[in-house]
């Protein structure tokens, strides 16, 4: 279950990076979670990325969509165990385009998110 945890936390942290405009990238502080964002169309002022955000052993950058796929066997194992009632559903929906978008919502729907 960890594992689809972690597919539908990365997917919900890439939906909403994926909101911003430009060129995104986004790192995530080790020791707080916190996630900072750097957008080449919106820089906030109030919030500037810290000075050693580069920096592996403070912060995890997070991997663009394409380099880190979880999967649709992986969408589909965690239904299968937490969601039985609405495999066809989510197999049904995973053929139409922005099915990736819309299951963190699905899940949240089952009350599945604290893992």
């Amino acid at each position: 279950m960890r594992e689809a945890l972690v597919g539908f936390l990365f997917s919900t942290l890439r939906s909403m990076i994926d909101e911003f405009d430009g060129e995104v990238k986004a790192w995530v502080a080790r020791e707080t979670g916190i996630v900072h964002v750097r957008n080449d169309e919106y820089m906030d002022d109030e919030a500037p990325l810290p000075a050693d955000v580069e920096d592996d052993e403070r912060y995890v950058p997070v991997p663009d969509i394409k380099q880190l796929d979880p999967g649709k066997r992986l969408v589909f194992r965690f239904t299968g165990a937490r969601m039985p009632g609405d495999e066809h559903a989510v197999r049904e929906s995973f053929r139409k385009k922005g099915a990736c978008s819309r299951f963190p919502d699905l899940v949240a729907e089952h009350g599945e998110t604290d893992g």
